[in-house]
C-alpha cells in the first residue's frame, strides 16, 4: 500500500484500484465493517475492471454480509482464466461455503475446491486470509452446526498444502451439511 499511496490521484486508477483494495481488506479482515469493505472494494473495481483479485475480493465481503445475490453476481463476472490459483482456490472455497450454508452444495461445488486446492504446490501456502468471513461467519446470523465445516475448511485452507491437509479437505467436503464434524 505505500508504493499505492505514493502515487495516488487520477492519472493512476489501477494504483488508485490497488490501495483501494488494500482499504476494503482492513475494513473487512480486521475491522468487520463489511459495508465499508463493500463500497472501497466496488470503487476499485470501477477503477481496475479486469483485476479479479479485486471482484473475488468484493465476493467474500457480500458472502461475509450475507448478500447472497451480490455475492453470486461478483462471482459471476471473474474470468477465472485471468485469476491466480488463491482467487480460484478462494472463489472455490466461497462457492463451497455458500451452497452449504444455503442447503444448495452439490458435489461440483466441493470438487471444483479439492481440485485448485491440489494445484497448489506442497510445503505452498494459499496467500487468501480468512478472518473478516470466519469472524461473519462465527458471530452472524448462522446457527453453529451450520458454520463449523466452513470453518474448518477455511482454518485449513491457511496451513502449509500437504497431502496431509489434501486429504483432510476431502474428508471435510464429504461431510454432509447440517452434520457436526468431529475433531
Amino acid at each position: 500500500m505505500a508504493e499505492a499511496r505514493a502515487r495516488f490521484g487520477a492519472d493512476a486508477p489501477e494504483t488508485d484500484a490497488q490501495l483501494l483494495e488494500g482499504l476494503g481488506g482492513i475494513a473487512h479482515e480486521e475491522l468487520h465493517e463489511d459495508s465499508v469493505a463493500a463500497t472501497l472494494l466496488r470503487r476499485a473495481h470501477e477503477q481496475d475492471r479486469v483485476n479479479p483479485s479485486i471482484l473475488a475480493d468484493l465476493a467474500e465481503t457480500y458472502f461475509a454480509a450475507g448478500q447472497t445475490q451480490e455475492f453470486t453476481r461478483a462471482v459471476g463476472q471473474i474470468d477465472l482464466r485471468r485469476a491466480s490459483l488463491d482467487v480460484r482456490v478462494g472463489l472455490a472455497a466461497l462457492t463451497w461455503a455458500s451452497g452449504r450454508l444455503t442447503r444448495t452444495v452439490t458435489a461440483s461445488d466441493a470438487d471444483r475446491l479439492l481440485r485448485a486446492y491440489r494445484e497448489a504446490a506442497t510445503d505452498g501456502r494459499i496467500r487468501w486470509t480468512w478472518n473478516g468471513t470466519r469472524h461473519a461467519l462465527t458471530y452472524g446470523c448462522h446457527r453453529r452446526e451450520d458454520v463449523e465445516a466452513i470453518i474448518a475448511v477455511l482454518t485449513l485452507l491457511e496451513q502449509p498444502v500437504t497431502e496431509a491437509t489434501r486429504r483432510q479437505l476431502a474428508k471435510l467436503l464429504a461431510a454432509p451439511a447440517g452434520q457436526r464434524q468431529k475433531k
